[in-house]
């Protein structure tokens, strides 16, 4: 069974989890670390002849349009992340469509191809808003890949959607086909089965556990990780509270055993090759 791995391109300092102690307008007073961070990506993703799929920030595109042309230009998938990393929920219809279009203006200019996928900021999209998976349809988007069916005190509402890929009708005669982030049943329950935070806090014999379990209900795992996990030496915001920090500085030092590993043993592609 091929898998799913994917990778969301944002700064250190853009993360969802550190917002309280971060404001957008501080965010060009940063150094930016996201280039460095992401060519270590793509340098293990050569060694392994893997090809991923790449959900970028219009706002990281703008200012590193060479990173993004570096991307596609070694074969991986350029796809959609929004503009600023504004939760889907927290924006208008209007809003999301602004944000989509400029965000597709930016990337499609840079590497001259259509943007067929798109993710939310921290799967921010509710499975029921129609209005905003029409304007997906609208834009010409392919695929989403928004919703964690599990409950989540930040992620969008997604706890009863189907945990293999599905089609989302958006009217009776237009769909977008809905890529759910994957869990595995464990003790009952509904967990994430490696990505993010979550890859960094399982030992590895748990991820390959979750990856054959998967494998064996006949779907494609999808892991989702970001440069600043490759960063163990990134600077240390505080002020976000203990449960964000932790989420983000836990065992950033192991991502990159840890993807070794599961590359070592395991098929991953592309979204679009699921299409």
């Amino acid at each position: 069974m091929k898998n799913i791995l994917s990778f969301d391109i944002e700064e250190h300092f853009q993360v969802s989890g550190l917002a309280a102690a971060i404001s957008r307008d501080q965010w060009d007073s940063f150094p930016s670390r996201v280039e460095k961070n992401t060519h270590k990506v793509l340098n293990i993703l050569n060694r392994y002849k893997v090809k991923a799929s790449f959900f970028i920030l219009g706002w990281i595109a703008e200012r590193h349009p060479g990173l993004v042309k570096a991307i596609a230009e070694e074969g991986h998938e350029i796809a959609s992340h929004g503009y600023d990393h504004k939760l889907a929920y927290d924006i208008t219809t209007e809003q999301f469509s602004t944000d989509l279009k400029r965000t597709n203006d930016i990337l499609e200019d840079i590497t001259g191809e259509k943007i067929i996928g798109y993710r939310a900021p921290s799967f921010s999209l509710a499975s029921d808003d129609s209005e905003k998976f029409g304007i997906l349809v609208d834009l010409g988007f392919r695929y989403d890949s928004s919703l964690f069916p599990m409950k989540h005190f930040r992620y969008g509402d997604a706890q009863s959607v189907p945990v293999s890929p599905f089609d989302i009708k958006v009217d009776s005669q237009t769909s977008i086909k809905e890529f759910p982030v994957t869990v595995v049943d464990f003790l009952g329950r509904r967990i994430p089965a490696g990505g993010g935070g979550y890859f960094r806090f399982y030992p590895d014999f748990f991820i390959k556990r979750n990856l054959k379990k998967v494998a064996a209900e006949g779907r494609p795992t999808i892991i989702y990780l970001h440069p600043w996990e490759f960063d163990p030496d990134q600077p240390r915001v505080s002020g976000a509270g203990f449960g964000n920090t932790f989420r983000h500085y836990v065992n950033l030092g192991k991502t990159m055993g840890k993807l070794d590993n599961v590359l070592r043993e395991f098929e991953f592609g592309p979204f679009k090759d699921f299409l």
